[in-house]
């Protein structure tokens, strides 16, 4: 089978179709310019002033879009004492100390083996989430964990918050 070339042909049915629509069509033009130029009239007499909030929103607007812009570009780094060779148990509570929280982190930053190193200028956030007791930092991370759920920390809820016995384990 081989190839041809040739002019389109349109059937008899579409082509009066096309003559009946380019009929129609043809008439809309001086329409829609005596509806545009009514719509022109009327817009010197129509006032719109901004609502005071709208200030407001737009700088709601523009954070909003920081935000997308730091989500997209931004990198989450965690530490919890459930994490090996992180915390220190004593008994059966696991406890992290801020400066080995600052160490552990550095050393992630400094990790050439991971290929999600982040690189070039970095600004860092950091939030240490602490408390007296297991209870009251569940108390805490429950609050933060609805907030912004960070896998980790939900995890860390999670497991101050299971009742220890071996089917929940």
């Amino acid at each position: 089978m081989s190839w041809t070339q040739g002019a389109l042909r349109w059937p008899a049915s579409a082509a009066s179709l096309h003559t009946r629509a380019r009929g129609v069509l043809g008439q809309l033009p001086a329409a829609q310019s005596s509806a545009a130029g009514r719509l022109q009239e009327l817009a010197a007499r129509a006032q719109y002033r901004r609502h005071p909030l709208s200030e407001a929103a737009a700088g709601l607007a523009s954070l909003r879009a920081e935000l997308n812009r730091l989500l997209v570009t931004g990198r989450c780094l965690t530490v919890t004492p459930y994490q090996h060779g992180v915390g220190q148990q004593q008994g059966n509570q696991c406890h992290l100390s801020a400066p080995k929280a600052v160490a552990t982190l550095v050393a992630k930053l400094q990790d050439g083996a991971d290929p999600r190193l982040p690189a070039g200028q970095l600004h860092a956030l950091a939030w240490l989430v602490t408390g007296h007791s297991a209870d009251d930092l569940a108390q805490q991370l429950a609050v933060l964990c609805a907030l912004l759920p960070l896998p980790e920390w939900c995890a860390t809820l999670r497991r101050l918050t299971a009742h220890n016995d071996t089917m929940n384990q």
